[in-house]
């Protein structure tokens, strides 16, 4: 037998946890289902720009590794970011939620895109003037090519995941007393067995 769905907070986590709806703390436990796939994402596309920036520049001077070197580190911080939205659900026990632990959480998603788009920007600085550069005996001409587009395209779909991880964890973790109130007016209404 479950214990009722709605019961009152114990007085010494009244200000620590915040107390959830049941389907509201099932959505927080699925939230490992986007995380884990996000941080694979920013693996295999911080290989993909390692890679492709290495064929793609011709020459290997620091002033060349740059654009790569920032495209790594927007991959890392969405390893970070799906690290992060994989491991909040750790905050939840049973319908409490751990608001430090939340808080700590949506800080380091937002930490992280923050740093993404500042190493994006850096990104196509650095690199979009080699791709446009005219080629001469030292280093050949890039040019928009499939492949090059295709490589500019990554960091784009790296800080759109990241805005998505960003949006959805702030919104399971740090809900309104609004949205909460209108949760649990649904959930009633509904009954306890409605799942979103």
């Amino acid at each position: 037998m479950h214990p009722p769905p709605y019961p009152p907070p114990p007085a010494k986590r009244e200000h620590t946890h915040l107390w959830l709806p049941p389907a509201w703390a099932a959505r927080v436990n699925r939230l490992p289902w986007l995380g884990v796939p996000g941080a694979l994402f920013g693996l295999l596309a911080g290989i993909t720009l390692w890679v492709g920036g290495r064929r793609l520049q011709p020459s290997h001077t620091p002033a060349d590794m740059l654009p790569i070197t920032m495209a790594i580190l927007v991959a890392a911080a969405m390893v970070l970011s799906g690290f992060t939205i994989a491991v909040s659900s750790a905050s939840l026990s049973g319908n409490y939620l751990n608001k430090r632990s939340a808080l700590l959480s949506t800080g380091i998603l937002g930490g992280a895109i923050g740093g993404a788009l500042f190493g994006t920007l850096i990104f196509y600085a650095a690199f979009i003037p080699d791709v446009e550069r005219k080629g001469d005996e030292f280093r050949p001409e890039i040019g928009y090519t499939t492949p090059v587009v295709l490589y500019l395209s990554i960091p784009i779909a790296i800080v759109a995941l990241m805005t998505v991880n960003l949006v959805v964890g702030w919104r399971l973790l740090r809900p309104s007393d609004a949205r909460l109130a209108k949760a649990v007016a649904d959930e009633r209404w509904a009954g306890p067995a409605r799942r979103w």
